[in-house]
């Protein structure tokens, strides 16, 4: 097995810290650093080095260490070394989880057995980026998680299968991203087992009449958002899942406590003084350090996807 994980998707909005204060920037930013910045820049580095206290969640590089597999943060897939790699590594099946980059067909087409992706909206009628976003505006009761082959086009290849979660309105955006995910974890497993069985996956093509794609969000769209009483981050999902990466026995984290605190400072340096601000009141360190040591329930359904992730 080989990882593949993508660098950040968005990467450091050049001066949107500055604009931090606007409520729907606020939100945007906290989505952003918790979903991608303070997880690639600050807890996976420093559980790297401190593996002994690791969590029941796994970071890429302790998968490395529990299965040989080989873990790789690449730029670009599609080119130079880092499509090298993949193209050397010659995966019999491809299986794309939150990747934030596209593939292209040479890529698409490397394993004999299929490339496959899962996808956080229903598709054909949600295709595209920030599918849960448009799914809630639009009224939906229910959010879906679709299982597809992957083809030239942009989410348009035929589907595997599909997983369906409730719309919980006291959560936010990103809490129904994680249990999409992990919805659609048993998804991949029933479609593996079936390949490495020598059964093919059942598909369907998707009705295309049907298909509506959307691009990045607009601030208008987190107003709208904001006007149903949701946010594109909260807090306190954060501090389960965020906790969810460290040991809680005492007497283990001491020295990854050590090296989040070094990160997290480090980090702090690079931002604004606006957004510096903004991120204490999303999540502080110490929250993050304290997690390690306290247990916390986890959501709804999360107990069982967790253990079956590992």
């Amino acid at each position: 097995m080989a990882i593949a994980q993508s660098s950040s998707v968005l990467g450091r909005p050049a001066g949107i810290g500055e604009l931090a204060g606007m409520p729907e920037v606020d939100d945007v930013l906290a989505a952003l650093w918790l979903n991608e910045l303070l997880p690639n820049e600050v807890l996976f580095p420093s559980l790297a080095r401190h593996p002994e206290a690791t969590g029941p969640m796994a970071a890429p590089q302790r998968l490395a260490s529990m299965y040989g597999a080989a873990v790789r943060t690449v730029t670009d897939i599609n080119t130079g070394t880092d499509h090298a790699w993949a193209t050397a590594f010659a995966p019999h099946v491809l299986i794309s989880l939150g990747f934030g980059q596209i593939l292209r067909p040479h890529v698409i087409e490397l394993p004999p057995l299929g490339c496959f992706n899962t996808h956080p909206g229903d598709l054909p009628r949600y295709a595209g980026l920030f599918c849960p976003v448009r799914a809630i505006l639009a009224g939906e009761e229910n959010l879906v998680c679709t299982l597809h082959r992957m083809d030239r086009g942009i989410d348009t290849g035929p589907i595997v299968s599909q997983a369906h979660i409730p719309v919980d309105r006291a959560q936010s955006v990103t809490w129904h991203y994680e249990q999409l995910y992990l919805a659609g974890t048993p998804l991949v497993h029933e479609l593996l087992s079936s390949l490495s069985a020598g059964r093919p996956a059942r598909e369907q093509p998707q009705a295309r009449g049907t298909r509506s794609y959307g691009g990045c969000l607009d601030l208008n769209e987190v107003t709208a958002l904001h006007a149903r009483g949701m946010r594109l981050a909260q807090r306190r999902d954060f501090r389960h899942y965020l906790g969810a990466f460290i040991a809680s026995e005492p007497g283990r984290t001491d020295g990854l406590h050590a090296e989040l605190t070094r990160c997290w400072q480090a980090w702090l340096s690079t931002l604004a003084p606006p957004a510096r601000s903004l991120l204490d009141r999303v999540i502080t360190l110490e929250e993050l350090l304290l997690r390690g040591r306290i247990p916390a329930p986890a959501p709804n359904g999360s107990e069982l996807a967790v253990e079956e992730v590992s």
